[in-house]
């Protein structure tokens, strides 16, 4: 009588179970009783948990005795799942506002005149809230205040806010302060010179912001980063320009990020000006310890990290996506980046996400070279022989272009390398499913975990369901996934080892990978398949969903993490709605299958009637579309001088209910509406 599985022994079953994927043993567990009780055992979820996720938000959870690890293997699994399939678990109007930020599962909001922040990844019923008026009158008191001044919201890490203050004219100064949102504490304010592309980062200890506004000595705008010590609230006393960094537009050619105290810049730009003369494109990194951020401790990723080279196709560039993203498995940073191209020159183009591990040669070299400046014409940057290159750059092919290159010109060109499949995701070719334009697409986001794409798009009902010719808004998720397929076996049944393909490319290639050849290679014939057509999100027909999504129609801008999607709609006038798709089954903000829809949003309640300012939304232009929103803070006099506060000497009011629970417009779409992890 054959042996089934499920007959196995258990320690057999149990090295099975190391063997296999973690996506594979979580399923397993789901075929019948007996595997189920088998895979889904506590010691089983915590080898999976140790050996594939053990960066996870879940895994640190379970590390701490706050949940079990089956919860943690299993709640990964769900959630990865959901995003892949668009199945949200839960979907709510969190608030009403006039600007909003989303990070490490925190979303903080302006309302009225006051800062709101809801830990949504925690299922936070209350929120903590900061009265600004009484903020600026006590740490920012060398100016006039009036009622053009506008607050904009530039950063949240580790229960810290980071904002901007710019006055109205004539004045137009502007400062940044920073609040921990937890305790109320003021750590820091400092009046900065430029607004320029302002951005801000930080962590618990240090805070940096930078603005495109210094000038290299090629003539062009330079990226200036200077930091705040948070402990102590003193300004870093030096300041690091970024030499040669390339590259002005955060989210699309730069990012930004702190990771483990370095901070970090990524551009996936190569040059200044156009070159007549080009094969490969490379990413260039640059990072710096946080407690130690001067020039000379710049450390430059190898120049020849290959990217792509120019005859994969043209790059249409609105549609370029780049950031730092931390793998759950890991705990590596790595590139992810999604670019629309016409692939070999083909009359059509596609998306397609790429992701590449970010490595820094064993010897890096300053980024200003023996007190010169390495921007320099004559500068020499590291060899490979100095630094140990990831990517040697290989001599100019024998083509007719060749001939055409200008003596200083130094175009750099690396042979087309071998991707794999796993580093690379295009998007399937579905005729069934519609494509947007840029215009309709209001967030793009790529989750190499589930690996899965996201995007929010405006997808109107036509022709009109009420009739006449005004589409209405009607925002919807398009999701497309993929899957690691089986290995190739013949018709005996067993697995066919993949042959060697131009062995002497496949060992150097392996070696820049960090790979043993075998492994490369066998990487190198891994296939994937889209697990099925692109799927939208709510379907047709669902207009209780559509409601939730669709509180107010206008302007749409978003932010995405692997568990959520928040984002803002409506008119700039008024309060604009703030809307949350969610993915995690743990994450419970409602407790009920259906949430009662709430009257009009002029019928939200004023938690904090006590406070007479008033904010307005104001959109500048150099914000325009990179989810930066100012708030403007508006005295009922409009009168020049101190903003009118009822409280000037505490900001930091009581916690009060979260305003989702107020507003109770929303569905849980989980199966018996409960919560946790199973």
């Amino acid at each position: 009588m054959p042996t089934t599985l499920d007959g196995l022994p258990f320690d057999l079953l149990f090295n099975i179970a190391s063997t296999l994927s973690f996506v594979d043993t979580v399923n397993l567990g789901y075929t019948c009783r007996q595997l189920r009780c088998f895979f889904h055992e506590e010691s089983v979820c915590r080898r999976l948990t140790e050996k594939f996720i053990p960066y996870a938000k879940e895994a640190r959870l379970a590390q701490a005795g706050e949940i079990t690890y089956r919860d943690a293997a299993i709640g990964v699994s769900r959630r990865r799942n959901a995003f892949a399939t668009a199945r949200p678990a839960s979907v709510c109007v969190l608030a009403y506002g006039a600007g909003f930020i989303y990070r490490q599962g925190v979303v903080c909001y302006i309302t009225q005149d006051t800062l709101r922040t809801l830990n949504v990844h925690a299922s936070a019923k209350h929120e903590s809230v900061i009265h600004l008026p009484s903020v600026i009158n006590q740490h920012i008191t060398d100016c006039s205040h009036s009622h053009h001044d506008s607050l904009t919201l530039l950063n949240y890490s580790e229960d810290i806010v980071v904002c901007l203050y710019e006055t109205g004219k004539p004045e137009s100064n502007a400062w940044l302060f920073a609040i921990n949102v937890l305790d109320g504490v003021f750590l820091a304010s400092i009046k900065v010179d430029s607004t320029y592309k302002l951005f801000a980062r930080n962590n618990a200890e240090y805070l940096f912001y930078g603005t495109h506004s210094e000038i290299g000595a090629h003539g062009h705008r330079e990226w200036i980063i200077r930091g705040i010590n948070l402990v102590n609230g003193e300004p870093i006393d030096n300041t690091v320009q970024l030499v040669n960094f390339v590259g002005s537009e955060i989210g699309s050619s730069i990012s930004f990020e702190i990771f483990e105290n370095y901070f970090y810049a990524l551009s996936n730009q190569t040059s200044f000006n156009t070159e007549e003369v080009s094969w490969s494109s490379f990413y260039h990194c640059y990072r710096f310890p946080v407690a130690d951020a001067c020039e000379e401790r710049v450390q430059l990723t190898d120049r020849r990290m290959w990217r792509r080279n120019h005859v994969e196709g043209p790059i249409n560039d609105s549609w370029t996506d780049l950031r730092l993203h931390v793998e759950e498995a890991t705990g590596k940073l790595i590139v992810v980046e999604s670019r629309r191209e016409w692939q070999n020159a083909g009359s059509s183009s596609k998306r397609t996400f790429y992701t590449k591990e970010l490595v820094f040669p064993a010897v890096c070299k300053p980024l200003r070279l023996d007190g010169v400046d390495s921007s320099a014409p004559d500068a020499e940057f590291p060899t490979s022989e100095e630094t140990n290159h990831e990517d040697p750059v290989d001599a100019y092919p024998d083509e007719q272009i060749a001939l055409e290159i200008i003596p200083y010109e130094k175009p750099e060109y690396v042979r087309l390398r071998k991707r794999l499949p796993r580093n690379y995701h295009e998007e399937a070719d579905d005729h069934s499913a519609p494509n947007f334009i840029l215009g309709k697409t209001k967030l793009r986001f790529y989750n190499p975990e589930a690996n899965a794409h996201l995007d929010l798009v405006d997808d109107p009902e036509y022709p009109p369901r009420g009739g006449g010719y005004r589409l209405k808004q009607r925002l919807r998720l398009r999701i497309g996934s993929r899957k690691l397929c089986p290995p190739k076996h013949n018709k005996l049944g067993f697995l066919i080892q993949p042959e060697p393909d131009e062995a002497e490319v496949e060992d150097s290639e392996a070696a820049i990978a960090g790979l043993s050849t075998e492994v490369f290679r066998a990487l190198l014939h891994e296939e994937y398949k889209a697990t099925g057509p692109i799927r939208m999100w709510p379907p047709d027909g669902a207009d209780d969903l559509s409601e939730v999504l669709n509180p107010l129609s206008g302007d749409v801008e978003g932010a995405a993490d692997e568990r959520s999607v928040i984002y803002m709609t409506g008119s700039d006038t008024k309060p604009r709605a703030i809307v949350l798709i969610n993915f995690d089954f743990a994450i419970n903000l409602g407790g009920a299958e259906r949430i009662p829809t709430s009257p009009s949003p002029q019928a939200e309640p004023e938690t904090s009637a006590q406070l007479d300012q008033k904010l307005v939304l104001e959109r500048p232009r150099h914000y325009k579309g990179k989810g930066k929103m100012k708030a403007r803070l508006r005295s009922p006099e409009g009168q020049a001088g101190r903003l009118k506060s009822t409280a000037e000497s505490c900001w930091f009011l009581p916690e009060e209910k979260a305003t989702y629970l107020t507003i109770q417009q929303g569905f849980d779409l989980r199966r018996g509406g409960g919560g946790g992890y199973t």
